[in-house]
């Protein structure tokens, strides 16, 4: 892939709890543009998907980027630039039941 690629990944069928990583390849950074579950939670019209996104290094604990929160953080759902290396890369989390998650991006460097 080359720098303005966009790419998208999608994992079918995850059960509850399950997470799945993207980690870019040395020297490559992306920026997550799009992330989501097929189940929502939350009530119309503050509904989020149902994932939790986290930073991880490899070696300390994961930091929580974002978490739909059952809608609570609707109105900041998504809105930060969320870039992604070999050495800091991303999870995404499925916080609902057994369904299809989805992460798309573009490489910016």
């Amino acid at each position: 892939m080359a720098k303005g690629d966009i790419w998208t990944q999608i994992f079918a069928n995850r059960s509850g709890g399950q997470s799945e990583s993207r980690q870019p390849s040395a020297g490559v950074e992306e920026q997550w543009t799009s992330f989501g579950m097929y189940a929502l939670e939350g009530s119309a019209p503050d509904q989020t998907p149902a994932v939790i996104i986290y930073m991880k290094d490899g070696t300390n604990n994961d930091v929580q980027l974002e978490n739909g929160n059952n809608g609570t953080f609707a109105r900041a759902w998504g809105k930060q630039h969320l870039i992604a290396t070999n050495t800091n890369y991303m999870r995404i989390d499925n916080s609902a039941s057994t369904g299809d998650m989805h992460i798309s991006g573009i490489q910016v460097g």
